[in-house]
């Protein structure tokens, strides 16, 4: 009944693995876009491909999108981290994540060190991949409420 949410869920895991990798440069941008683009379009996907196929199922995915606009501004990593940095990289292309890198190398060989840091707002000072985990782990459990609640209300 989200399948399609499910896949773009998929892709966000995907991205975090490219993420684990340490890109740098434009790499890590390009990354990072995706990742963004695709968190967000999770709960799009979840409205626009999948309710629409059950008025049930649109009929509960409806009321759990009314209640967290009515939670705002909680929870913190939709607002605060989702919708907030889609909102900066699509409309202006700017994002509080952030790289820098230590290079190594030298007499002891050292391997280069990055560091991914959000650099502003509420989830500044945290690695942005941890921030991305738990917005990944932030769906999963939304549509597993809904998934739970059609089942339940749809025996």
């Amino acid at each position: 009944m989200t399948a399609a949410a499910r896949l773009a869920l998929d892709d966000c895991r995907q991205c975090l693995r490219m993420l684990r990798v340490e890109p740098e440069g434009p790499s890590w941008r390009v990354i990072w876009v995706a990742t963004i683009a695709l968190l967000r379009a999770v709960g799009h996907v979840l409205a626009k491909a999948d309710a629409p196929k059950d008025v049930a199922l649109q009929r509960i995915v409806d009321a759990k999108w009314e209640a967290m606009k009515a939670s705002k501004p909680a929870p913190a990593i939709f607002w605060e981290f989702i919708e907030s940095e889609r909102n900066d990289l699509l409309k202006t292309y700017e994002t509080a994540a952030r790289t820098s890198v230590a290079v190594g190398g030298g007499k002891l060989g050292r391997p280069n060190s990055y560091d991914y840091r959000i650099g502003s707002g509420i989830f500044a000072g945290r690695d942005q991949r941890e921030v991305v985990e738990e917005a990944i782990a932030f769906w999963d459990e939304y549509l597993l409420d809904i998934e739970n609640t059609y089942r339940t209300a749809n025996p």
